[in-house]
């Protein structure tokens, strides 16, 4: 049959996510001097994994995985909401002193609960460490403080405003173009087939295509190899 590889992953986070989620919304809206919406008291916790360590993983185990296997990645960096926001604006104070409203902290409004929301979402990425020898490079504070200065530098390049400019919802969905021809691959989320290319090198490091799709949104992450060219494994031929 075909061999299979799949991985499960943490909440992602990093460039080019959609600005409706946590963290680019608390940068954009801090800048802006906009409230920095935080659901119920702000304890829910997460694990971080930095976007280019997800792809460095997903290289790792297209390269090394045993076929038939699950792998779950996670970036070893449990928090909780309301020390992500707190961690924002501590950054943006000391980059962004004339922003509209100093501390940035000011501007955190608590909001009602979701229902059903998740109070903590663990996940155990031992066996791919153990097996394969991969360990996430970015710390949540290196991955924060490279996130803020791309979403910094991205806008500044755009000539945004904020405060008076709408969220630049297409920046999500933007990125140059230069990928190796590594896989096709098949991402089941959510129910949903999405058949696109993926890319496996990084662009200047952390500059990825995802296709319209926002990685940092992907929770569980099915990979089916359909064509490889990669290291020199029968399978992957």
């Amino acid at each position: 049959g075909l061999p299979t590889l799949t991985t499960n992953c943490s909440n992602n986070y990093g460039p080019y996510q959609f600005p409706e989620k946590l963290i680019p919304l608390t940068i954009l809206n801090a800048c802006g001097g906009k409230p920095l919406p935080v659901y119920g008291d702000g304890q829910n916790v997460r694990d971080w994994l930095y976007v280019t360590d997800h792809c460095d993983a997903i290289r790792t185990v297209l390269a090394e995985g045993r076929p038939g296997e699950t792998y779950n990645i996670g970036g070893c960096n449990e928090k909780k909401n309301l020390d992500i926001v707190n961690t924002i604006c501590a950054l943006l104070d000391e980059q962004r002193p004339s922003d509209p409203v100093i501390p940035h902290r000011k501007l955190i409004t608590f909001v009602k609960d979701r229902p059903g929301h998740d109070r903590r979402y663990a996940i155990d990425a031992r066996k791919i460490g153990l097996e394969l020898g991969w360990r996430p490079a970015e710390t949540f504070d290196s991955g924060i403080a490279r996130t803020i200065d791309w979403y910094l530098k991205e806008l500044a390049a755009r000539g945004y405003r904020f405060g008076e400019h709408h969220l630049p919802w297409d920046i999500g969905m933007h990125a140059k173009h230069r990928y190796d021809e590594v896989a096709a691959i098949g991402i089941t989320h959510a129910g949903k087939q999405h058949r696109f290319r993926q890319k496996h090198n990084p662009v200047e490091d952390d500059q990825l295509d995802h296709h319209r799709r926002d990685v940092g949104g992907l929770r569980g992450l099915a990979v089916i190899i359909s064509i490889v060219k990669s290291h020199n494994r029968p399978w992957l031929a």
